[in-house]
């Protein structure tokens, strides 16, 4: 109850009701692109919302008459409504219809088009099909004289503009200065015409808007919530909604979107008095708004354009401003700072707009300063994933024996570890921490203290026996190193690991005896992690020259998760089978493969016509769609050489569900141009409703992992990422920048996988490693950040743009300056210790400015925290590393030059 005395109102026996129709020339759409119209109506103001399904022509009938039959469907669904009023709690006298574009064209036709033939045969007329008020968002009226040639178009019988009168019902149309489709002028004549006809009219001219510019699918769209605000107040004006006192429906925008100002656009409107059925009189009580002359549409115009132009400043800058934004963005600086940083950089324009810095400040300012960007669309703030080994990779002598060997995988959803010597079970846990933000989860310290014990069952079956997994291969006390752990990839977007040597064994558990018998075989145990799911799998082939005649089955359970997969006999060596369970730790698992088509094609001028294709098939191991891009076509010099092209790939995704979708793609292109200062990025279309819209660089994270030491697979990156999809259909670019971002050589900060390094074995190993360059001459700067190949932190250091030797080639590697630390800590012995928990988080891995931060502790009992941050920047000269520490001691530790002193920080 409201009040102190606990009354309770009575609900209204009906609400206004709002019948929403989508755009897309008739011919194609989908209802959830108002979804945010439906929600905000439903909640805020507690009406009724309808966004209707209509017949299209692509989905339905290739010869379907449109957009007539489209005008019918719009008409029958308000009759329906009043002709179920009662049964649907729908009041009959509040009926707002609302279109988009072709949809627009529908709404107004459904109050203004009185025509027999344009309502179906079976309607009953006598129920009037024209709705209490209407909503218009840059309708399309044109005509097939306006368009010559089109193959859609509106008819002169069904065309609005062409059929205005009075006693119409209130109509506000918005529209942008920038649509390509439906001009403003043609929208200040349609207002002028309803005006003069006596009718109530409003019309609002964003300035600088594109088709579509109001649509509320952009969850950080700023004329979406000014839209809707504006029509809360015509609606309450016109009688059709009550006023707000309590300002329940006012509009709260989301952390970091601008509010639309009054120099954002134009309003155009008249004042209603209720005196007729529609809540106002044919003739308005106040003069309307003067109608800008066609001269200052002219000047508005010129200056949006003249606006435009000084932003389109010359290539390198604007793609060096594009990349700045597109960098910061990836990190999790909040927008409202973004914003900011826009400002400044206007005014540094302003200030200095001839000069190198004002254009580039120019340039920032374009692509910063404008919240609503699909172009910028913000990553999901909880889509990252961590992994460490919580002891470390490396130990002192001794260690090895006493000390376990846990693998940590820590996404923004739930923990997991594994104990590499009891793979009978793991820890897991959904964490809910309030939205943790990647940066701040890496200096956690206590997210995965609290995980619960989960079973976790991975048996084979030979010969009516069962044999469990028990352990990774161990390793002795002599080699100061763990157990056979391959890290393959791990960046922001996923970890991937491999245990090797999986020991199999008949125990009690499995039921067949537990006599302890060894199953001989050749067995890795795979972890993918996504941030909101895991996969397990099991890669099994029996032993060297040897032959499973009555095949084997494999069972994979983990918690309540389970999958088990027979294999036919015989099966014999070296073959290899694989079976994989997928976890996911936030919701019910759904096949995305059934939802989702990808089309992949090289946009490269040598991959022919018609172009270079690559499939996109949903891999189980992977958890995602894999897009071997193997061989592409390229119509430049690779290698170690002067590269300024790229490798641009065309990516359409078809979303078939009703809702937003995060598409998990793996793009595994092989062979790189060149592996090693690499920077793959995710371009979007600035106007996505726009088939012929150009693409711009995205906020999307793109993962950079990659490697060029394992031969029989070759040098190849594989790039992981989240793309964002709403229902339809959405166009993406997968970009490969291989040396060159602009004018200048772009930075890149790559997780490099050691697999294969030195030489590839069963049981080799391979640890987390870092590999900073500038440009595509070689490695710049390198980390061993877990100290697995090495013994300290900093390895290569590499010169930029010089030869090697006199007569060396122009520029390619160089000899290495071997070696660096950060401050090292040693024990009572005298003995360097090595980290442990160490994780990355890769902010942003290029083409601009890199960003990665690295935390962990030195030695097993953590006496002291190391926290780094590691930035190296596009350049022309000279390679710049810039490296921020911080030591945290949580114990007294003396200082002194002499280790063999005590324990010490060096």
């Amino acid at each position: 109850s409201a009040s102190s005395s606990r009354s309770r109102r009575s609900k209204p026996l009906s609400y206004p009701t709002f019948v929403i129709f989508h755009g897309g020339s008739w011919r194609e759409g989908l209802v959830a692109w108002h979804y945010a119209d439906c929600r905000h109506w439903s909640t805020a103001r507690g009406c009724i919302a309808i966004s209707v399904d209509y017949r299209l022509r692509n989905k339905d009938n290739p010869n379907l008459k449109v957009p007539l039959t489209c005008v019918r469907d719009a008409k029958s669904a308000i009759r329906y409504l009043r002709a179920n009023a009662t049964k649907l709690r729908v009041n009959p006298n509040k009926i707002i219809c609302m279109g988009d574009s072709a949809g627009g064209q529908m709404a107004a036709a459904t109050a203004v088009i009185d025509t027999a033939d344009s309502s179906h045969q079976d309607d009953d007329v006598r129920i009037s099909c024209v709705p209490n008020a209407v909503i218009l968002t840059n309708p399309f009226f044109r005509t097939q004289e306006e368009m010559p040639g089109a193959h859609v178009f509106c008819p002169d019988e069904l065309c609005p503009p062409k059929h205005l009168r009075s006693n119409l019902p209130p109509i506000i149309t918005f529209v942008g200065t920038q649509d390509r489709i439906v001009s403003h002028d043609s929208m200040i004549d349609f207002h002028s015409a309803l005006e003069k006809h006596g009718n109530v009219s409003e019309l609002y001219v964003g300035n600088g808007g594109s088709h579509g510019f109001c649509n509320g699918s952009r969850a950080r769209n700023k004329w979406f919530y000014w839209s809707v605000g504006l029509e809360d107040k015509f609606l309450v004006a016109n009688k059709l909604l009550p006023a707000d006192p309590n300002e329940k429906a006012q509009i709260q925008l989301p952390k970091g979107v601008e509010t639309v100002g009054d120099d954002d656009y134009e309003a155009f409107s008249t004042e209603p008095t209720p005196t007729n059925q529609f809540g106002h009189t044919i003739v308005s009580s106040e003069e309307p708004k003067p109608r800008r002359s066609r001269f200052q549409v002219f000047r508005d115009s010129l200056k949006s354009k003249a606006q435009e132009m000084a932003s389109d400043v010359e290539d390198s800058l604007k793609e060096y401003a594009s990349g700045v934004a597109s960098d910061l963005r990836k990190t999790d600086v909040g927008d409202t700072a973004l914003d900011a940083l826009g400002d400044v950089a206007g005014e540094v324009g302003k200030t200095n707009p001839n000069s190198r810095i004002g254009k580039v400040m120019q340039g920032v300012q374009s692509f910063l300063g404008d919240g609503d960007d699909d172009g910028l669309e913000p990553a999901r703030r909880r889509d990252y994933t961590h992994s460490y080994w919580e002891n470390g990779w490396r130990r002192l002598g001794g260690e090895a024996a006493t000390i376990p060997d846990i693998l940590c995988l820590e996404s923004s959803h739930y923990g997991l570890s594994i104990d590499t010597a009891k793979l009978t079970s793991a820890r897991f846990s959904s964490l809910d921490d309030d939205g943790l933000s990647f940066v701040d989860a890496i200096t956690s310290r206590s997210r995965m203290d609290g995980l619960a014990n989960t079973d976790m069952v991975i048996e084979v079956t030979v010969d009516n026996r069962t044999y469990r997994a028990q352990t990774a291969k161990p390793v002795n006390d002599q080699r100061p190193k763990i157990c056979n752990g391959r890290l393959w990839e791990g960046a922001r977007i996923v970890q991937h690991f491999e245990l090797v040597g999986i020991v199999l064994k008949d125990s009690e558990e499995s039921g067949s005896g537990g006599d302890g018998t060894l199953l001989e075989c050749n067995a890795s145990l795979y972890f993918v992690a996504w941030p909101e799911e895991f996969a397990i799998t099991l890669a099994l082939s029996p032993p060297e020259n040897a032959t499973w005649e009555n095949g084997a089955s494999i069972r994979i359970e983990f918690g309540d998760w389970s999958v088990q997969q027979p294999f036919a006999g015989p099966w014999a060596s070296p073959k290899k089978e694989e079976v994989t369970l997928e976890c996911n730790a936030v919701s019910a698992s759904s096949k995305l493969q059934d939802t989702v088509k990808i089309n992949v094609v090289n946009k490269s001028k040598a991959a022919g016509s018609p172009p270079q294709s690559f499939d996109a098939v949903f891999d189980p191991h992977f958890s995602c769609f894999k897009v071997d891009i193997m061989r592409p076509k390229r119509d430049y010099a690779t290698r170690y050489t002067d590269i300024r092209d790229n490798d641009v790939f065309g990516v359409e995704i078809e979303n078939r569900s009703e809702e937003r979708l995060y598409v998990p793609i793996l793009f595994h292109l092989c062979p790189a141009a060149n592996i090693t200062g690499l920077v793959p990025m995710i371009y979007v279309q600035e106007d996505s409703e726009i088939s012929d819209s150009p693409f711009v660089p995205s906020a999307i994270p793109i993962q950079n992992s990659k490697n060029w030491h394992y031969p029989a697979m070759g040098n190849y990156v594989r790039a992981y990422c989240l793309l964002p999809v709403e229902p339809g259909a959405r166009r993406f670019e997968f970009r490969v920048y291989n040396g060159f971002y602009g004018s200048l050589c772009s930075a890149s900060h790559g997780n490099l996988s050691l697999v294969g390094w030195p030489k590839y074995g069963e049981f080799t190993t391979a640890s987390r490693w870092d590999q900073l360059a500038v440009g595509c001459f070689g490695e710049t700067f390198c980390f061993d950040s877990e100290m697995g190949a090495t013994t300290q932190l900093i390895t290569d250091v590499r010169a930029l743009m010089v030869r090697k030797g006199k007569d060396g080639k122009m520029w390619s590697w160089t000899n290495a300056g071997w070696g660096g630390d950060w401050l090292c800590a040693y024990d009572n012995k005298g003995r360097k210790l090595y980290v442990s928990g160490m994780k990355a988080a890769y902010l942003s891995q290029g083409p601009c400015l890199t960003h990665v931060d690295f935390t962990g502790y030195y030695g097993v009992e953590r006496k002291v925290n190391l926290d780094a941050t590691v930035h190296t920047s596009r350049t022309n000269d000279y390679a710049r590393t810039i490296q921020k520490l911080r030591y945290t001691f949580n114990t007294t530790v003396p200082f002194t030059n002499a280790p063999n002193a005590g324990c010490c920080l060096f």
